[in-house]
């Protein structure tokens, strides 16, 4: 398990006062966790980096897939994606490149392929 204060003990909590800090908990590819504190400012995906969390990302604005997790477990707000359909949202897939925590989360990265393939088995619009 890693955690931001691991990384670096000149780094910063990304939180405001008037943020409520939650535990953001990711499970990366191994198993490997990496688990920081985070407030509801900052997107997941942001906190990641910069508590040194290197995760897959193309867009940064919710529309392309590639930093898609599923959450496990908690809640988040992710009003400005528009990648994620409601059936994958009700499933729990979450772009968290404009996501923010909640409540204490636990997610499970690198699933942009899985909603990709998904997207693809889908029958077409109109069709």
């Amino acid at each position: 398990m890693t955690t931001a204060s691991d990384n670096s003990s000149s780094r910063r909590a990304l939180t405001c006062r008037a943020d409520k800090v939650h535990t953001v908990t990711l499970v990366l590819p191994g198993g490997r966790e990496a688990v920081f504190r985070a407030g509801s400012s900052k997107s997941i995906y942001d906190i990641a980096s910069y508590a040194g969390v290197h995760l897959p990302a193309s867009c940064r604005m919710g529309t392309c897939t590639s930093c898609v997790c599923k959450l496990l477990a908690g809640h988040v707000k992710q009003p400005q994606q528009s990648c994620l359909p409601p059936p994958l949202l009700k499933q729990g897939y979450v772009a968290i490149c404009c996501a923010t925590p909640t409540s204490d989360v636990t997610l499970l990265t690198h699933q942009g392929a899985a909603v990709r393939k998904w997207k693809a088995e889908q029958p077409a619009k109109g069709k």
